[in-house]
């Protein structure tokens, strides 16, 4: 074997287990990541904090919107544009 393919296969071989390690730690993470998502089933029975609306004796006029750290009002999903 001539010095220059010696070296074209040590090249190759170098390269197939970098990209080989790369293509692993990559879907080693990607596994990882997946294990953290939360279930589909989670997100149809979550219990969402909302405002307190106080609204005048007509229930038209909202006179006070009372919220601790987050403002939220839950919004259906048919009225979402």
């Amino acid at each position: 074997m001539t010095k220059r393919r010696r070296f074209l296969l040590k090249f190759f071989i170098l390269d197939f287990l970098i990209l080989f390690g790369v293509w692993l730690i990559g879907l080693t993470l990607l596994a990882k990541m997946a294990r953290e998502l939360p279930s589909p089933e989670q997100f149809t029975t979550r219990q969402v904090n909302q405002s307190t609306k106080i609204y005048d004796k007509t229930g038209q006029v909202l006179l006070y919107e009372i919220h601790g750290d987050e403002k939220r009002t839950v919004v259906p999903f048919d009225h979402i544009p």
